[in-house]
């Protein structure tokens, strides 16, 4: 509530014509991205084991 985002360093980037804010706000994004992709890839791959024995 009211303590902004990863699109908030984004914006004002673009609003200010600052490519260091719009890098700043896209490596974050991504990292938490690349991040996420990761431990649901990981989770993906112990339920596929759990289930697949039979």
């Amino acid at each position: 509530m009211g303590a902004g985002g990863l699109g908030t360093p984004i914006i004002s980037g673009l609003v200010r014509n600052n490519p260091s804010f719009i890098l700043e706000g896209a490596t974050a994004a991504a990292l938490l991205a690349i991040i996420t992709d990761q431990m649901l890839s990981l989770t993906e791959k112990s339920l596929s084991r759990v289930y697949t024995k039979e």
